[in-house]
């Protein structure tokens, strides 16, 4: 029976995930994060990984890349809700076989599935022979009449690359495109080192002959220019001539001898006109097309989406030229569409990610339940699961709408005079049975007489996020503090709690949107409760801040303009 890891953030659908493998013939084990399936990985030998690429902590990029390094061969499928281009270039870059975007098909899954186990089990004995010549990729060594020749990785990576195409033609650039990438240090030369070390440890082998293909006169056309010898010509050519007839009209010579030495000169206007040509070519190459060649490769790597490219100057301050002014200007261009790029990705991979997780949990139950031979506690949690997530689906688009209207100014503050501390108490009344349910010790230091004067509805969804969060983030037998303080013309509410707090990281972004803490998965929520929180306090015209320490626990308190001492 083949193993399959899953290594899904979201609980429920790692489950149903597993359940349908299960029912199709694999042994499939769920994990919720890279360290729990490193831990699986290091016990179990598993056939085929399934990862999600949005997860806490490590994320699916990194994973994939760290199982490359210890494992060449098995194979990875992504699932995940990101299907811009940016993110599929990143997986298979980082190693994944195959790509598919939630919700996913079941059936689907499953054909994908037996594909990269069929194409796995190929290439486990994948071999290239060449007359006495053996190159094994399991090993990654070549064998030569039976005894092994030591090559490099990538020496054997270029090897296998040209014999797998036999008499086909490969240019500098496109091996150092593929094994070399974008290395500054290595020039197209280096291709020419490697070809001459496999020459000398194969020259032995008569079934094959890496052979180089010249260019014709690609040296002369690229350091000889036609029309610059024609200007470098005429402009000597008449220099000399103006001098040499003032020299000799002032000598008073012999026609005879001018005759015999005019060839001669002419001889030596076209040498200088050649010399100057090649001088000024070389200089050309070196000051002007090498920097052209640099930023123009970077400008197409900015073109394919790659905004984390940048060119090193071509001299030091004190040298600094025009070609350094705009090689700066272009590393500048470069870090602001890397910083637009990465806000407008991750925010439209974010709103995927979180709208098609509940809709993947949501179909594959809905597949699993339509079997009738189900038993009855299966179908009961199946269609509890189902329920719990439309319920988390409806709640992020309320919230996503009722984030659009905030930054966009559709919703005005009504305004009225109201107890801030009644308030307070009935939102925390309204999460009496969360915190039950968790046994949570919950005290509350909340005054009378507190009055504020701002929007009652747009505070209720300050309030009971905080609440929600707090009763969400603490462990069963923890606690919750609700204090209110009248301080002059300013009322503070603080909620501390005793869960599992958060990073310094963390704490700095904690109110943007989407942005989630390494436990938010886990807890299904959505990153967006706090940037309401933020936006609903903005627009009220009071202050949010948040103390917290990883392990300990988290402080948020809210600032706000009270009115008055007197209950209205």
């Amino acid at each position: 029976m083949f193993k399959i890891l899953v290594v899904e953030d979201d609980r429920e659908l790692n489950r149903a995930v597993c359940a349908f493998l299960g029912r199709n013939g694999y042994e499939a084990v769920g994990c919720l994060c890279a360290e729990e399936a490193y831990d699986a990985l290091y016990e179990t030998v598993f056939d085929l990984i399934i990862s999600d690429i949005m997860m806490p902590g490590t994320d699916g990029f990194e994973f994939a890349r760290t199982v490359r390094e210890q494992n060449t061969e098995l194979p990875i499928l992504f699932m995940t809700a990101r299907d811009d281009l940016t993110a599929k270039q990143r997986g298979f870059s980082a190693g994944a076989d195959d790509y598919m975007v939630k919700p996913v098909d079941l059936d689907e899954l499953l054909l994908r599935i037996g594909a990269l186990l069929r194409r796995a089990k190929i290439a486990s004995s994948k071999r290239l022979t060449a007359g006495s010549l053996l190159l094994d990729a399991d090993e990654h060594t070549a064998y030569l009449s039976g005894a092994e020749v030591p090559l490099t990785v990538r020496e054997f990576d270029l090897l296998y690359k040209l014999l797998s195409y036999p008499k086909k033609t490969f240019t500098r650039a496109q091996l150092m495109e593929e094994f070399w990438e974008m290395e500054t240090s290595s020039g197209p030369r280096t291709v020419d080192v490697y070809i001459t070390k496999l020459r000398d440890k194969f020259s032995a082998c008569p079934d094959f002959e890496i052979v180089t293909v010249h260019g014709a006169g690609r040296f002369p056309r690229y350091l000889f220019s036609a029309t610059k010898f024609l200007i470098f010509f005429a402009l000597i050519a008449f220099v000399v001539t103006c001098s040499f007839l003032l020299f000799l009209d002032s000598m008073r010579l012999d026609p005879d001898i001018l005759r015999e030495n005019a060839l001669l000169t002419f001889l030596n206007i076209l040498l200088l006109s050649a010399l100057f040509t090649v001088i000024d070519g070389i200089r050309r190459r070196l000051t002007v097309e090498r920097p052209v060649r640099r930023i123009r490769a970077a400008t197409q790597r900015i073109i394919q989406g790659d905004f984390s490219v940048r060119i090193e100057p071509l001299h030091g301050p004190e040298r600094a030229d025009a070609f350094d002014a705009i090689i700066e200007d272009f590393n500048q261009m470069a870090r602001e569409l890397s910083g637009v790029e990465t806000l407008r990705t991750d925010f439209i991979a974010n709103v995927s990610h979180e709208l098609k997780t509940p809709l993947a949990v949501i179909q594959n139950y809905g597949s699993l339940l339509q079997d009738p031979a189900l038993p009855k506690e299966q179908r009961v949690e199946y269609a509890k699961a189902v329920t719990d997530a439309s319920r988390r689906l409806a709640d992020l688009i309320a919230n996503i709408l009722k984030l659009n209207k905030l930054e966009n100014q559709q919703i005005f503050p009504q305004a009225e005079t109201y107890d801030l501390g009644e308030q307070l108490r009935e939102c925390l009344l309204g999460f009496e049975d969360a915190w039950e349910a968790k046994e949570l010790a919950v005290e509350a230091d909340i005054p009378d007489g507190v009055a504020v004067r701002t929007d009652r509805e747009l505070l209720t969804l300050v309030w009971n996020n905080l609440f929600s969060n707090a009763v969400k983030f603490t462990d069963a037998g923890g606690s919750i503090h609700v204090s209110l303080r009248h301080t002059g013309t300013q009322a503070e509410v603080c909620v501390t709690d005793t869960g599992c707090g958060m990073s310094p990281e963390t704490g700095r972004h904690i109110f943007e949107k989407f942005y989630q803490g390494d436990s938010s998965h886990a807890t299904q929520g959505n990153g967006l409760g706090l940037a309401l929180v933020r936006r609903v306090v903005d627009i009220v015209g009071g202050e949010i801040a948040v103390k917290s320490t990883l392990g300990k626990g988290s402080t948020f308190s809210v600032v706000l303009r009270a009115e008055t001492n007197e209950t209205p």
